[in-house]
């Protein structure tokens, strides 16, 4: 999975998780979404849907 969700009160955020490719988005990681999107869409307990980003930790030049 590339993307992880995490709710809390209203709050569904959807981390992308995939910092080694700068979060770039995959055919995967479009289906996750779409599928994500809908399940939150269809869940009367979300109120928002914040996007995040998993970062590199460090980045090599």
């Amino acid at each position: 999975m590339t993307i992880k969700i995490t709710h809390d009160e209203g709050i569904a955020t959807v981390l992308l998780d995939r910092a080694d490719k700068l979060n770039a988005l995959s055919g995967e990681m479009y289906q996750e979404l779409t599928d994500a999107f809908t399940a939150l869409n269809n869940d009367d307990s979300v109120r928002v849907v914040p996007l995040s980003v998993r970062i590199a930790s460090a980045v090599m030049m």
